[in-house]
């Protein structure tokens, strides 16, 4: 991408401005990091910074000294829990045919991983092809690698492989390579806003995977070292990504935009497909396409219809409208990416999305194969290794074998371990907001398969209905004597605790497919632990927002490691909030709200709603201001109410947003592209310990004016 004199031309503009400002500094780092005063723009290094150029190292292991093995490196104790538990890499043997693996965590097979990798079943498809001691697969895949398999793949030719397969693309994401990168993306976002971000980041991504694409080969070909490249896939119809947000569009077309969403959502429930395809295609119109909701509406019209192939573009469409809200959005491989790797490998290729359609008869991916958004299931490892050692066949003993063909149930994980995989696949989807049948189907598979890991579910669920630390829970004390490796190698260092409403309803849902009741006992449990009981509720605490607030919305409360903005205060990404606390049935309750509409000169009215009563209207503005509701017992029920604030339409103008959104970039932040609604200082419910009589006038919301 270059810079043309025209193009910089607003760019410098704002650097003259900020030099006559007390940005001098920033302006001259701005001119000498993007070339502007000469020389090569500054450009941040997309490879893992462990990565080392040095002759005697691939990944963590490093060839000890007079010998012909590779040794873990002790300097880097603290990535080992990213790669394969294997202390040592043996020279080759000779006569045994060596393959090496690469990948991210799909191919180190997350959640199943260390007792059942897609490694582990390469090698059994193999030896049972050439025998036990003619094959050995050496795995290299490490978790969250991305664009550091450049370096990875050309090191590990020093293990003598006799094929390399590289299984990546997920984690592959044009990432903003700092101030290099501000004069086309700031000019880019000023000029055609969200679709000017999105077309830069896509260009940048498909620049980058076939630069790193054409290294690789080219180092293998010169090495006479054959080459192959599984092409990922993702959960296109098991998964879904948030969409209730409004891209950033001109005023009067977002309360047009948001009129044809839940037009379309209505038809849609009501089998009326023509007027959801109108409406989703007015969206497309209103957003240039950028937004993914319409996609996902437009998919649902062709899967009810039965029109799977127009289905599978809107959702692969989807799938690439993450441009909106980077930081959320899971990994993933795009169409650019996979494009790419399918015209510059050509034959050498595992086309998984070309795969998986043969596997289904033509049908779309979703659970069958996959646990969440692009990890796969033991089904969906077993096919795509099938495939994997079908090329190898092919490629290192001239031995045309089908696919299908190699194709073994029994290379699979113990039940077990299966249903271990599959109650932390239903936590991971459930953090990860997905709908409530996802979380169930994988709560039902766990308990179906093994009742040590019910166990396991009943401790998670006790000391996830608390609010005491999980660590000081006896449940959690029990969980871990119980020494399941899947549970101790991932729950205990990711899980947060949370309110976890589809979770826990799901688990008590499972248990109840085995005879066994639990609902009632975590009813009372998060009864005792939670009510507010004479003190307040912080309801945007990370414990309540995190299981009720959208994604994006819930961003400032996230874990201090987890957050990728900064803020500090909860804003509102879409015409409604919601939120949750808990009460008990007869108990009174307020609410203090300190609240702003995002402009300041904006004015407007909100209401809240409990539990769906009817709300009054509150006046408010792009001021500060606080409020109390009173909330009376005839509104509450027993364990969890619900609360929703409707905000009104914001009014702002586009292109004084994109401008604004464009000088973020140079104070080092991430742009604003969504609407904001409304902005939240403080929320939280508080118990009023004196009764309320039961009148026709206390089953209404009653409003103070606080400041």
């Amino acid at each position: 991408m270059q810079n043309s004199p025209e193009l910089l031309k607003s760019f410098a503009e704002k650097i003259a401005q900020l030099s006559e400002t007390d940005g001098c500094t920033r302006a001259m780092q701005l001119l000498c990091s993007s070339g502007l005063l000469g020389g090569k723009p500054n450009q941040t290094a997309v490879d893992s910074p462990s990565s080392t150029s040095e002759a005697d190292h691939v990944g963590i292991w490093e060839r000890k000294k007079g010998t012909g093995h590779f040794v873990r490196r002790q300097d880097l104790i603290q990535e080992w829990h990213l790669w394969a538990n294997i202390g040592k890499i043996e020279p080759r043997q000779q006569g045994k045919l060596r393959v090496v693996l690469i990948g991210e965590s799909v191919a180190r097979g997350y959640l199943y991983d260390p007792q059942f990798t897609p490694a582990m079943a390469l090698e059994a498809i193999l030896r049972a092809q050439l025998g036990d001691n003619a094959v050995e697969v050496i795995d290299l895949a490490r978790t969250d690698l991305s664009f550091g398999a450049r370096q990875l793949a050309k090191s590990a030719l020093l293990l003598e492989p006799d094929v390399v397969i590289v299984f990546a693309g997920n984690n592959w994401d044009a990432s903003f390579s700092g101030d290099a990168d501000l004069p086309l993306l700031y000019e880019s976002l000023r000029t055609h806003g969200v679709v000017g971000w999105k077309t830069f980041f896509k260009d940048k991504l498909s620049g980058m995977v076939q630069d790193m694409v054409r290294d690789i080969a080219a180092t293998y070909a010169a090495q006479n070292v054959p080459l192959l490249w599984i092409v990922p896939e993702f959960n296109l119809a098991g998964w879904v990504d948030e969409s209730g947000y409004v891209p950033r569009i001109e005023s009067p077309k977002v309360a047009e935009w948001v009129a044809h969403y839940e037009k379309a959502q209505c038809a849609l429930s009501a089998g009326d497909y023509q007027t959801a395809r109108d409406s989703a295609g007015k969206m497309k119109d209103l957003d240039s396409g950028v937004s993914r909701a319409p996609w996902y509406l437009l998919a649902e019209c062709n899967k009810r219809q039965g029109n799977l192939d127009e289905a599978r573009t809107c959702l692969e469409e989807a799938r690439d409208t993450h441009v909106l809200d980077r930081e959320l959005v899971s990994p993933r491989c795009f169409s650019a990416s996979q494009n790419i790797l399918r015209s510059e490998l050509q034959e050498n290729l595992v086309d998984l999305p070309k795969l998986f359609r043969e596997y289904l008869d033509g049908g779309i991916p979703d659970r069958r194969l996959f646990l969440d958004y692009c990890h796969l299931n033991t089904e969906g490892i077993q096919v795509a290794m099938a495939a994997a050692g079908s090329q190898v066949l092919r490629v290192v003993k001239q031995q045309e074998i089908p696919w299908r063909q190699l194709l073994h149930p029994r290379i699979a994980p113990t039940d077990r371990v299966e249903a271990e995989a599959r109650f932390l696949a239903a936590i991971h989807c459930a953090h990860c907001r997905q709908p409530y049948e996802i979380v169930l189907y994988h709560c039902l598979c766990s308990v179906q398969l093994s009742r040590e890991v019910a166990e396991v579910m009943a401790c998670f669920a006790d000391f996830q209905s608390r609010r005491t630390p999980m660590l000081m829970c006896q449940s959690a004390e029990q969980l871990a004597g119980l020494g399941l490796p899947l549970t101790q190698h991932y729950l205990f260092h990711v899980n947060q605790q949370q309110l976890d409403r589809n979770l826990l309803e799901a688990i008590a849902a499972a248990f109840k497919t085995i005879g066994t009741d639990i609902g009632e006992q975590l009813k009372r449990v998060r009864g005792e632990e939670q009510q507010a009981a004479g003190g307040k509720t912080n309801l945007l605490d990370f414990y309540y927002c995190s299981s009720a607030a959208k994604p994006l919305d819930s961003m400032w409360v996230l874990p201090v490691q987890q957050q990728i903005t900064a803020s500090d205060y909860y804003r509102a990404h879409w015409p409604s909030s919601d939120f949750v606390f808990v009460a008990k049935a007869g108990a009174n309750f307020s609410l203090e709200l300190t609240c702003r509409l995002p402009d300041e000169e904006a004015k407007g009215v909100i209401t809240l709603e409990v539990n769906g009563s009817s709300g009054l209207p509150v006046a408010v503005s792009g001021k500060w201001q606080s409020w109390e509701f009173t909330v009376p017992s005839a509104l509450l029920k027993d364990g969890l109410n619900e609360i929703r604030i409707h905000w009104p339409m914001p009014q702002f103008d586009q292109q004084k947003g994109m401008a604004n959104a464009a000088d973020q970039l140079l104070e080092n932040a991430l742009p604003e592209l969504n609407c904001i609604f409304g902005e939240i200082h403080s929320f939280v419910a508080l118990q009023i310990p004196e009764a309320v009589e039961s009148s026709p006038e206390s089953q209404s919301i009653h409003i103070n004016t606080l400041a």
